[in-house]
């Protein structure tokens, strides 16, 4: 539990009969609608806020420590903990409640998997986040669903507010440099067009790659065939995949939801990821074929864009156990990649759209701060790829590096192909980008290996180059070895 910060509020069980809690601050009253609706009125300035909460020892049912869940995809039965996901009926086995700020639905907070130690003496904690509005949201207000009976609130031990340490990092120079011109994403006017009329070796062997891809049929969630159409189409002149980028778009925004089920307040797992993916593909396309876009399909998939990222910004500021980016392997990155590609899209179409860049901008600022310094985390590759894509993504639209020194993006160029093989996908494009970034002429040669373009070998379909490495790829860094 993270208390950066002296406690605001300071909430225990009353000894005094006609009170339920007592703040220690003296700032709060707090008091039980029924037994399932905890409200507390105190009067919090307009700002972000972490509260948490933990119960009494002994007061987390036994019965309901081992659960028999289904996985997916096999669905067979397994034993599993109490706090878990049953993906065949999409429901959290995690007690959650309900938070709401003044008349305001703040979404489902979940309580958090519990410790070895809280396990043993059964005690259930939860830390979540609310955004007090303005001076008119005086009542917070807690409510329990009627079929949970793990957590109750004349169990809390103690309940505390304190000011979030999350934070937003201003956008005016991403106003600045993007404006209304595009492309913006990962890509500006100057950099496509000399793309697309003359490329060195190494970018002709990149695009050729892109292109053998999509004549292979390459295709899959995280392979994006989407945004491989959109640039290949774009580079080559191939009116072919130009169109079917914006069929694959305008089929994606027909789709209710963007994750692999329709329960949009738990995003959790592998939806969290494949929605990522998909506000980045329709991002790009948004972005990067504008101009070939009819009104009508730009209205469409600026709608959904905006449908989606608007649910995400709201999870991400509620659910802080989950999406709080110090965890830079989390599977939770892929989103916030998608949300921060999709703020950039719509920047200047959307009123709420700088501020989600800036509430992005300012928690990949905090996750590759606290980021292990040697740049190796437990998913070495996959989920980490999201964090650094996102730098790339701030960096690329601000003309400039993010402020402050991250020790994380040097020790993953450094040090990756000590604990991996060197491999297409993913891994050429993060070099790529952090050779350009530190102007590492070891990671450019590293990169190179990686893509199979050093020293001789051409790269092939099956080596499965995102798109993006086309871009992360600077021609003036000169690599380290012939």
């Amino acid at each position: 539990m993270i208390q950066p910060y002296d406690a605001l509020v300071e909430l225990v069980p009353s000894s005094c009969p006609t009170r339920v809690f007592h703040d220690l601050m003296g700032r709060t009253q707090a008091g039980l609608r029924d037994a399932k609706t905890l409200w507390l009125r105190t009067r919090l300035k307009p700002g972000l806020y972490l509260m948490e909460l933990e119960t009494r020892p002994g007061t987390f049912p036994s019965e309901t420590v081992m659960l028999a869940l289904k996985q997916w995809p096999s669905l067979t039965t397994v034993p599993s903990g109490p706090f878990d996901f049953d993906h065949t009926q999409y429901k959290m086995q995690v007690p959650v409640f309900r938070v709401r700020a003044g008349a305001r639905d703040c979404g489902l907070a979940w309580c958090e998997v519990p410790s070895p130690e809280d396990m043993r003496v059964r005690r259930i904690r939860a830390a979540w986040g609310v955004e007090i509005e303005s001076a008119d949201e005086r009542e917070i207000t807690l409510e329990i669903p009627a079929d949970e009976d793990r957590l109750r609130w004349c169990d809390v031990a103690k309940l505390t507010i304190h000011g979030d340490h999350r934070y937003r990092l201003p956008v005016a120079s991403v106003r600045t440099t993007a404006g209304l011109r595009r492309p913006r994403l990962f890509v500006d006017g100057p950099l496509l067009q000399g793309l697309m009329t003359e490329r060195d070796a190494v970018q002709q062997a990149l695009v050729d790659n892109l292109c053998a891809q999509l004549e292979a049929g390459r295709d899959g969630t995280y392979v994006h065939r989407t945004a491989t159409a959109a640039l290949a189409g774009l580079l080559t002149g191939n009116k072919t995949w130009i169109d079917e980028a914006i069929t694959r778009t305008m089929q994606i925004c027909e789709l209710p939801y963007w994750g692999y089920h329709d329960v949009k307040e738990i995003m959790g797992w592998n939806s969290d990821r494949d929605a990522g993916m998909r506000l980045f593909e329709t991002a790009v396309v948004y972005d990067w074929l504008y101009d070939k876009l009819t009104d009508a399909q730009r209205e469409t998939i600026r709608s959904r864009l905006t449908y989606f990222a608007a649910y995400v910004d709201k999870i991400t500021h509620l659910q802080y156990g989950y999406w709080f980016t110090r965890a830079p392997e989390a599977h939770g990155q892929g989103l916030w990649f998608g949300f921060g590609c999709a703020a950039l899209a719509l920047l200047d179409d959307e009123p709420r759209a700088g501020r989600w860049l800036e509430w992005m901008h300012g928690n990949i600022h905090e996750a590759l701060v606290h980021a292990p310094a040697d740049g190796i985390s437990e998913w070495f590759v996959f989920n980490v790829q999201w964090l650094i894509l996102s730098a790339l993504l701030l960096e690329r639209a601000m003309g400039r590096r993010m402020s402050g020194s991250f020790p994380f993006l040097r020790g993953f160029s450094k040090n990756i192909l000590r604990f991996v093989k060197p491999h297409g996908d993913k891994l050429p494009l993060l070099l790529f980008y952090l050779a350009d970034r530190g102007r590492d002429r070891g990671a450019q040669a590293d990169a190179l290996v990686c893509a199979r373009l050093f020293p001789e070998a051409k790269p092939l379909a099956d080596a499965g180059l995102d798109p993006l490495t086309v871009l992360a790829y600077n021609p003036a860094i000169r690599p380290s070895r012939p």
